[in-house]
């Protein structure tokens, strides 16, 4: 028996010491032999490297306002487990009053319940399954019972995200661009690189479900935050091409609409507008047809321009030269050309064949000094830069057209019919760019949309203007084409619109669309030309697609009144754009005395009645619904009432004043208070901080 229970303790002791030596042995596999292994398969389980996107970097305008930013955004989590026992049953209430409150989703006892319940379940995470929260609003949620513990005491998991926002909304939205998971489009994707910065990573702890939160760790990498660039874009110059052609798109009921402006100087795009109507009737920034292909059309007598300065350039012929436009009709070979007046206008001289946009003038006058050989026409276009690509840094840009002898659409019609801005395709901002060169005394420059790239303050590359063209032609022929085109506003066309703060200069377009292969009465209009027309500062291209209507034909019906509104306003703006020399003399309004030159720069805003500037009893009046009564006009160095005023509104009147500022709560909302008293003075150092809701 005894021999029999010691055989027995052997086996079971043997049996023990080689579990043993069996668990010692799987430890050290587990550990050090497949150590790599398990740990792998521990973190494919239980946590992820994931990646911490970077800040994308701000678009700014010429004067610094936001165009584009990332705003960040938090998602709510709690974890009740980790908050003392005492601290939550003393606080829970509380804590689900103010969710309750905040939300305006759920009352006081579902949220009551739902962490309770949690903290019972010994549930970590809690996803508080509601709207996300701006950044105000966080330090608000951190001031509540139980999360003003801290993370680790108060048990709040805050997760950030970021969302791209646009201040001014539509304002040159297909220019800017915009930010979505399958794509990219204007400045947005063209500075993609220099935006976006460079993802950091982190290591994650699986939690519950598809839940991770972030683990400290040495490893981690903390992203670096995209480059700010700076547009050659203002705010105030958008906000005025933007409403001028939506005006008159809503009158004509264009399908769309572009407007371009552009620093003559530097060759700045100041702003450039799209607007297309859509299926609703209501108009959008939909498509850059500023530069697209779509934009790239048959501009019609705007290239006469080119056509006048070849002519110039390749001959003697003078302004006061003849031509027989006959009685409004021509057959050039197979086609018939006619003029706008149905009854001709017979024997003209060149400068007035232009100034009424004669086809038949022009393309006789062409036809005679260049159909023995049309390429030394043709190279202008090339010299022009009318018939390529111009690269100027906007994805997207459409491929124009130049109709050639080499090609097989040519004929003898051809050349009558190019001189005329026929079969040709070329996009708006093309356009411009020539008509900035003539503006820019022959100089043409390559338009210009971002003008440098900042790291907070610090400049981190500049652009500088680019010379596309030295020289465009000769002096002699330069002047002569401006002449041209003052006279095409002072006696031509568009002479409906010489009066005003100064004079445009500019040629206007139409031209018959080309459907099916067939011209039809369908008409694209447009006027491109420069302001002042003795000392240009900015050069400005209008187009609309299939305007309707008789009163809306033609270019000068539809773009000049565009460009000379856009005009007006920019010298209401800017006294020092005007070439008028307007006393300096000052208006005495109950005691108070406003100089004139303050009273221009709001003049246009207020509605004011400005046609006796120049007398010396001048009286300033604003239109009511009683009629013309004598105004008050508020101090401009005074804190305006921003009350109940909208994020739009409150940065274009800030702007204006030049005052600092900075924006706390709901952008989206309204103006609840200000820390500046209205009329306080401004100083200096001032800053107004603005509270929305």
């Amino acid at each position: 028996m005894k021999n029999s229970l010691y055989s027995r303790a052997k086996l079971v002791s043997l049996f023990i010491v080689v579990f043993s030596f069996y668990i010692v042995a799987k430890i050290i596999n587990i550990q050090f032999v497949n150590k790599s292994k398990w740990d792998k398969l521990l973190h494919e389980k239980f946590f992820v490297i994931k990646e911490i996107p970077a800040t994308r970097g701000n678009i700014l305008s010429d004067s610094g306002d936001l165009l584009a930013t990332s705003l960040p955004f938090y998602e709510i989590a709690f974890d009740p487990t980790v908050v003392d026992e005492k601290v939550f049953l003393e606080n829970i209430n509380d804590l689900s009053e103010k969710f309750s409150t905040f939300f305006k989703t759920h009352d006081r006892a579902y949220y009551n319940n739902l962490f309770i319940s949690a903290r019972k379940q010994n549930k970590k995470y809690i996803r508080i399954k509601e709207r996300l929260i701006n950044h105000n609003e966080k330090n608000e949620i951190l001031s509540w019972p139980i999360f003003k513990l801290g993370k680790y005491r108060g048990g709040l998991i805050l997760e950030k995200q970021t969302k791209r926002f646009y201040p001014f909304k539509s304002l040159a939205r297909r220019t800017i661009g915009y930010v979505r998971e399958d794509r990219k489009v204007g400045l947005e994707k063209c500075f993609d690189t220099v935006l976006s910065g460079t993802n950091g990573e982190a290591l994650f702890q699986k939690i519950i479900g598809n839940n991770y939160k972030i683990i400290n760790n040495e490893a981690n990498q903390k992203p670096i935050d995209g480059l700010d660039i700076v547009t050659t874009l203002n705010v105030n110059l958008q906000d005025i091409a933007h409403s001028s052609l939506l005006k008159i798109l809503k009158e004509c009921q264009g399908n769309y609409g572009v407007v371009i402006i552009m620093d003559v100087k530097t060759g700045h795009v100041k702003a450039i507008v799209n607007l297309e109507r859509g299926e609703d009737g209501q108009y959008r920034e939909s498509y850059n047809y500023a530069i697209g292909n779509l934009g790239c059309v048959e501009p019609g007598s705007v290239m006469k321009t080119v056509s006048m300065l070849a002519l110039f350039e390749e001959s003697e012929i003078s302004f006061e030269d003849k031509v027989d436009t006959g009685k409004g009709s021509y057959k050039f070979h197979g086609l018939v050309m006619h003029d706008v007046n149905p009854l001709g206008y017979g024997v003209i001289d060149l400068k007035t064949a232009f100034e009424k946009s004669s086809n038949i003038g022009i393309a006789k006058v062409m036809r005679e000094k260049f159909q023995n050989d049309p390429n030394l026409f043709l190279q202008y276009f090339h010299k022009l830069k009318l018939d390529e690509p111009l690269n100027s840094g906007i994805s997207g840009e459409g491929q124009p057209f130049l109709n050639n002898p080499k090609l097989k659409t040519w004929s003898k019609d051809s050349l009558p019919w190019m001189s005329i801005g026929y079969q040709m395709r070329m996009s708006p901002l093309q356009i411009l760019t020539f008509y900035n060169a003539i503006a820019n005394n022959g100089v043409m420059l390559k338009p210009m949309f971002v003008s440098e790239v900042k790291k907070g303050l610090t400049t981190v590359k500049k652009f500088s203007p680019e010379v596309l063209c030295e020289e465009i032609c000769s002096q002699e022929t330069l002047k002569k084409i401006k002449i041209l085109l003052e006279g095409v506003v002072q006696n031509g066309t568009a002479q409906k619109y010489k009066h005003g703060f100064y004079q445009i200069a500019g040629k206007s377009g139409t031209a018959n669309k080309l459907k099916n292969g067939m011209y039809t009465s369908d008409t694209l209009v447009n006027f491109a030309g420069y302001f002042p027309s003795d000392n240009p500062i900015y050069s400005c291209i209008v187009v609309v697609d299939e305007p309707k209507g008789d009163d809306y034909h033609f270019g000068s019906q539809v773009g000049a009144p565009v460009l000379k509104a856009i005009a007006d306003n920019v010298a209401s703006m800017d006294i020092k754009a005007s070439p008028q020399e307007y006393p300096q003399k000052t208006i005495i309004k109950n005691g108070t005395t406003f100089k004139v030159e303050n009273l221009l720069n709001i003049a246009d805003d207020l509605d004011f009645d400005i046609d006796d500037f120049k007398s010396n009893n001048a009286k300033f009046v604003q239109k009511t619904s009683q009629g013309w009564k004598e105004i008050s006009v508020e101090d401009e160095n005074k804190i305006p009432n921003l009350s109940r005023m909208v994020l739009k509104d409150i940065l274009s009147i800030l702007m204006a004043r030049d005052i600092k500022y900075e924006i706390q709560g709901n952008i989206y909302g309204k103006v609840v208070s200000q820390s500046l008293k209205p009329g306080t003075r401004v100083t200096e150092d001032a800053v107004l901080i603005i509270e929305m809701k």
